[in-house]
């Protein structure tokens, strides 16, 4: 009797690839999704075996099964999660810094009574915050009309914290306490507070965006102001990445990091650039590492998918390059490559689940669109040639005479 070791783990490997793995004694599988497919296929060593999370294919576990029933195989399965030992507070005692810079509160103020007036409508009482921005911003524009309690690790506070907090009105408690308090009548955001929360509250009254959210939608002149700024920079950035010089994926990201980390005002980037070249521009949410990169070719596309935060506002762009002019006819057959992949792989869909008339109904659609597409490029390809016969006819006319 043969034993299986099911191994459904979250695999890391050196670039943030996620997977399920599956080994017995003569075989191994990973499973990862369209995500990092291609990635995995090029970094997978001999034995594995690769396999794609998607429907309709067989998922790990369900391959497990089916292992077992067709070779009488033990499964075994051991959880790691039950060593653990829950400790509390095991946080390091560390105070974060952050500046803030406020521009124009009194005009935000105003907009911020509104917005209370329309809430006030529905008699609330309290407002929930949980996420850190929310937090900030609402102590900024209700600091005078409301009483703040802010639940927090007591190890996360050190003396000048909790003084500056009780010198602004704002009380203090335990992070635990919040289960235990009553509220009622408080006005929630289901997508930011947890469901446990939610069921303590009475008649809880439920905003999908809340005060703060909507306040800071509303820009004024000098914000706006600062967001042209910070694109002016990284769009000056950019332009140092394509000043001529010859790079490979990696170093190119490299440059467009440090000029930018040269900027005023630079606050760091927001993720890893996505600097692709050619079939690597494929991969979702590539990105090189020193050493696994590639050349940029200058005859093939170059992907740059990149962003920067700046202490004045937040900037990502994201952009296919060509070093060679492409003519109208080579868009057209970009775009018609695409339709026709599309086209396909809709077919295909329908195709795996042929039981249904929906899916009938599917399929002959798709087939009813493949053929105007045929149709469109025969159409398309004939009327060139016809156009390019009527011009050399035209021209051998012309020196005829």
């Amino acid at each position: 009797m043969l034993l299986m070791i099911l191994s459904i783990l979250l695999t890391q490997m050196n670039d943030q690839l996620l997977s399920l793995d599956l080994m017995d004694l003569q075989e191994a599988y990973l499973w990862t999704d369209s995500t990092y497919y291609l990635q995995a296929a090029k970094q997978l060593e001999h034995g594995w075996e690769l396999q794609k999370l998607e429907p309709g294919a067989l998922t790990c576990v369900e391959y497990a099964y089916v292992q077992k029933i067709k070779h009488n195989l033990i499964v075994g399965c051991k959880s790691q999660g039950n060593q653990l030992k829950f400790n509390r507070f095991n946080m390091k005692k560390q105070t974060l810094r952050f500046t803030i810079r406020i521009s124009s509160i009194s005009n935000k103020q105003k907009d911020f009574l509104n917005i209370l007036k329309s809430v006030n409508r529905k008699k609330q009482n309290l407002f929930q915050f949980s996420n850190q921005n929310q937090i900030t911003w609402s102590y900024l524009y209700l600091r005078d009309d409301y009483q703040e309690i802010l639940y927090i690790n007591p190890v996360q506070v050190n003396e000048q914290v909790k003084q500056y907090l009780t010198d602004n009105k704002i009380k203090i408690k335990p992070i635990l306490d919040v289960f235990n308090d009553n509220f009622i009548n408080s006005v929630v955001n289901p997508l930011e507070i947890n469901d446990r929360l939610i069921n303590q509250v009475e008649d809880p009254i439920f905003l999908n965006l809340g005060p703060i959210e909507l306040l800071k939608a509303i820009k004024n002149e000098r914000e706006i102001q600062e967001f042209k700024e910070s694109q002016i920079r990284n769009g000056a950035a950019l332009k140092y990445l394509l000043n001529g010089e010859v790079l490979d994926e990696y170093q190119a990201a490299e440059v467009l990091a440090q000029h930018r980390f040269k900027q005023s005002h630079n606050m760091g980037l927001s993720f890893d650039s996505i600097s692709s070249s050619g079939a690597n521009a494929a991969i979702v949410h590539y990105h090189p590492i020193e050493n696994n990169k590639s050349n940029i070719n200058p005859n093939h596309i170059y992907l740059i998918d990149s962003g920067v935060q700046y202490f004045d506002g937040t900037n990502n762009v994201a952009k296919n390059i060509s070093f060679q002019k492409i003519n109208n006819r080579r868009k057209e057959y970009l775009y018609k490559s695409t339709s026709r992949q599309f086209i396909y792989r809709k077919i295909d869909m329908a195709q795996e689940n042929q039981d249904s008339w929906k899916n009938y109904g599917c399929i002959s659609k798709m087939m009813v669109m493949e053929s105007q597409f045929r149709l469109w490029t025969w159409y398309w390809q004939w009327s060139r040639i016809l156009f390019k016969f009527s011009q050399r006819t035209s021209l051998n006319q012309q020196i005829q005479i």
